[in-house]
């Protein structure tokens, strides 16, 4: 009986012609605009199917939830992604306002190499890579792969690192000239863990987040970054999409 009735009421929905219920769309993120006017202006969140118009010589680049790069050139009158028109994941719209609201907080200017960080701190010369850990300032670093690289932002002459734990663990590496980079010991990564890097008399301390490995792509790994409080390689990966769109 209860089967017949629900059948009859499908039935009856159908009948009526009741449109099937629309997906939401992906949400998308300006990271970066050529003389696109304040509403397509970094920072700005948009959906995937909201009208874009561009003049000629505009050019917007967004980031979408599944962490593809999307690079709209005028002159373009159109939606801003016909290809991510379903939602990402259920979190997707928390990760997404982060990324707006840290992209709209930033003032980097990448083209000129000098950037300042998501936690406005002062500028400085910009990490190369997201994944290489700064030995130049103190604070949250974020550790993406199983081997893990210090970097340092002058590599012109050798330099002694001394590395040091809480568990009074001492590393010494000489760090020759020509490498701005230098592998950190296994025995100095675990989640949570704090080293002091002395290197040529001039001590940080940096606490390391291991990445969980959930994050599926360069949008949710920025959140994660920037959740653990790691600014200079938010500000990298963020550099890094910049580019990849410019080349695109």
């Amino acid at each position: 009986m209860m089967r017949a009735l629900i059948s009859a009421v499908l039935f009856g929905l159908a009948s009526l012609g009741v449109a099937p219920v629309a997906l939401a769309a992906q949400m998308l993120v300006v990271i970066d605009a050529e003389n696109s006017g304040d509403s397509l202006k970094p920072g700005t969140m948009i959906s995937a199917d909201a009208p874009v118009k561009l003049a000629p010589g505009a050019r917007v680049s967004l980031l979408s939830e599944s962490g593809r790069l999307v690079v709209l050139s005028g002159p373009y009158d159109g939606k801003a992604d016909n290809k991510g028109l379903i939602a990402g994941t259920p979190d997707a719209p928390s990760v997404m306002a982060k990324l707006s609201k840290l992209i709209a907080g930033q003032q980097a200017t990448v083209a000129t190499g000098a950037a300042r960080s998501l936690g406005g701190q002062g500028p400085g010369k910009l990490l190369p890579h997201p994944s290489f850990i700064s030995v130049m300032t103190s604070g949250e670093k974020c550790v993406l792969s199983n081997w893990p690289e210090l970097w340092r932002s002058d590599a012109k002459t050798t330099q002694v690192l001394t590395l040091t734990n809480a568990r009074g663990l001492e590393s010494i590496v000489v760090w020759p000239a020509g490498k701005d980079r230098v592998d950190l010991p296994d025995a100095y990564v675990a989640a949570g863990a704090s080293v002091t890097a002395n290197l040529a008399g001039r001590s940080v301390e940096l606490h390391l987040n291991i990445h969980p490995g959930a994050a599926r792509n360069a949008t949710e790994t920025f959140a994660w970054m920037a959740d653990q409080g790691c600014n200079e390689q938010a500000t990298a990966l963020l550099a890094a999409l910049r580019r990849k769109a410019a080349g695109s």
